[in-house]
């Protein structure tokens, strides 16, 4: 049985299309990573269905939706180095 924290092995080299993702979800990238860096929250975002999600640490990459099942969830901070805002 996995853990409850078990995001299971990475699926290879993470391909995030930045040039679909809308100036509003950028908006809210760039907040996320000001809120690690300058408060207690840890979060990331789903580029898949642009869903927030709890507990992902700054560099997290491909961790699972809990709102699509899709691993494509990345740390706030992880997206603004990938180039993602």
């Amino acid at each position: 049985m996995p853990k409850p924290n078990d995001q299971g092995e990475p699926q290879g080299s993470p391909i995030v299309d930045f040039d679909s993702i809308s100036e509003k979800f950028m908006n809210r990238i760039i907040d996320g990573a000001q809120r690690q860096m300058f408060g207690t929250d840890n979060v990331g975002f789903c580029v898949a269905c642009e869903a927030e999600a709890d507990g992902c640490e700054p560099d997290a990459r491909e961790y699972k939706c809990e709102s699509c099942g899709e691993r494509e969830v990345y740390g706030a901070s992880e997206l603004l180095m990938m180039g993602g805002a």
